[in-house]
């Protein structure tokens, strides 16, 4: 099932312009939708509920403010999603991509680590490009590699 069946990403006139850069409201509204699904498939656990609700609160006060005209990056966006999803940071001690370094490392070590997270294009086996900005289709390509 996909991300947009999963209803993390709203479709505007029904159609998705996936090459365009994704602003702060619209990862706002992901990360949000994203936190919903887990809610809702959490059922009647009330603990998995109060640690997701938990999970809420801290993006809010987090990055609830953030400008919802600022480009987001690739690393940004999956450290928003990681720690949406509780998980804490995971490295094997070597240096997968050349380009795991700088702010977002522990996201990336995470994504290669625990998810053998790759881009689908021509530098996926060295480059995570953590600083470049994520566009829409890409956006959904990472969610759905970390899943509910």
């Amino acid at each position: 099932m996909s991300a947009l069946e999963k209803g993390w990403f709203p479709l505007k006139d029904g159609y998705l312009l996936q090459d365009r850069e994704m602003t702060g409201k619209q990862a706002k509204e992901l990360v949000r939708r994203y936190l919903g699904y887990r809610w809702l498939k959490a059922g009647n656990d009330f603990a998995k509920k109060k640690v997701i609700g938990a999970a809420l609160l801290r993006f809010e006060r987090d990055f609830g403010k953030t400008d919802d005209f600022a480009r987001i990056s690739r690393g940004q966006l999956a450290d928003l999603l990681l720690r949406a999803k509780g998980e804490t940071p995971a490295t094997d001690g070597s240096k997968g991509f050349t380009d795991e370094a700088g702010i977002w490392k522990d996201a990336v070590a995470t994504m290669r680590v625990k998810y053998a997270f790759k881009w689908k294009d021509q530098f996926a086996e060295r480059y995570f490009q953590p600083d470049k900005t994520i566009t829409i289709g890409e956006s959904l390509y990472l969610a759905e590699k970390i899943g509910p």
